[in-house]
């Protein structure tokens, strides 16, 4: 994986995604007041909306200590996510 012109990461797809092991997790929330205080806490990567509920796709370095939050299992997407500043990306 490069950034900024420099090797990151090397590995497998396996190894690399091993990497994240811990570091996604996903948060189901009811209240829109949830939301945006786990946005403000946490680096959210997906949302996911239900008919009465959000879930929050999030990836961290520190273990989040939510009851509501599950270790989810990591995608490639996550890992771009995890490594690369998105703050100039918008919500549609």
């Amino acid at each position: 994986m490069i950034k900024n012109g420099e090797i990151i990461m090397r590995g497998s797809h396996r190894e690399i995604l091993s990497n994240m092991n811990g570091k996604v997790y996903t948060i189901r929330v009811n209240d829109e007041s949830q939301l945006e205080e786990i946005r403000r806490k946490y680096k959210v990567v997906n949302l996911q909306h239900g008919m009465d509920f959000t879930e929050l796709r999030i990836v961290s370095d520190e273990v989040i200590n939510d009851e509501n939050a599950k270790v989810a299992e990591a995608k490639f997407e996550d890992v771009y996510m995890f490594y690369f500043d998105l703050e100039n990306t918008k919500e549609v």
